[in-house]
């Protein structure tokens, strides 16, 4: 019988394990938010549409990850002649975490980190912002469901300069 090869979520969960088994989260912060209804009615559109977008940036001087999280959330289509949805959300969060060592810590792991533990971190921000803003908006509030396993990205777009890295976008409908 011939062995089998490892498989790559094994492959890669041990790569993650390079970050996680020393990071510490330093700071989240809410560095942009923005919320619109658009010919209110009282009610939030029937289903909603949310997007997921991870930029990240190592700092080999301070040993330093550093994430951008923006998520929002849109629904309907508005019933005035403009571009914009009928309800439109948005927040991005910023992150800083601190790793002992950079060593062995690939761009690709950077910002895997990114999309699992960093969209984990700020999940119940995003809940409680959105519940927030839908309130404000004069809507029920809406309550964004618990996150309970990783958004599923599409495939990095890595710059070889080591820049920035974004537009890692993942959609999610929500229905009320």
């Amino acid at each position: 019988m011939a062995k089998k090869s490892i498989s790559k979520p094994k492959d890669e969960m041990k790569e993650f394990r390079k970050i996680v088994k020393q990071v510490e989260l330093l700071d989240i912060r809410l560095g942009r938010c923005e919320a619109h209804l658009v010919a209110p009615d009282g009610e939030p559109p029937a289903e909603l549409q949310q997007m997921v977008n991870v930029g990240a940036a190592k700092n080999a001087e301070t040993n330093e990850l550093n994430y951008v999280i923006s998520i929002r959330l849109v629904g309907g289509a508005a019933k005035l002649a403009t571009d914009m949805p009928a309800m439109l959300i948005e927040a991005a969060f910023g992150l800083k975490y601190s790793v002992q060592s950079l060593d062995g810590i690939t761009e690709e792991l950077v910002m895997r980190f990114g999309q699992v533990n960093g969209v984990f971190n700020i999940w119940p921000y995003w809940r409680e912002f959105v519940q927030n803003m839908t309130c404000r908006l004069g809507l029920p509030g809406l309550r964004i469901p618990l996150l309970k396993k990783p958004f599923e990205f599409t495939q990095n777009q890595l710059p070889s300069n080591g820049a920035l890295k974004q537009d890692s976008q993942k959609k999610k409908r929500i229905k009320r």
